[in-house]
């Protein structure tokens, strides 16, 4: 008999660090454009979203990322195409 076993690491704390201007070292700000229509996309109005062999895209919500990121199959929803 066998049996397939996984490993995963153990968690370990994140390190987060903050990109800056190399002359001024004071932070640097990341916006967030829409491609099309060239307006900014607040936090807020942001999703992810997997792009399929056709040119669609499906839109998963935060938990299906992480869910994802962990190697679960997902269903998710369809989203517009380009």
């Amino acid at each position: 008999m066998s049996c397939a076993v996984a490993l995963w690491p153990q968690r370990q704390e994140r390190i987060a660090f903050n990109t800056l201007n190399k002359a001024t070292d004071n932070r640097v700000k990341r916006e967030f454009v829409d491609g099309e229509t060239g307006e900014l996309v607040e936090r807020d109005d942001q999703v992810k979203g997997y792009q399929t062999d056709n040119g669609q895209y499906i839109v998963l919500e935060s938990e299906e990322v992480s869910a994802a990121t962990r190697g679960v199959i997902l269903r998710g929803r369809a989203g517009k195409s380009t």
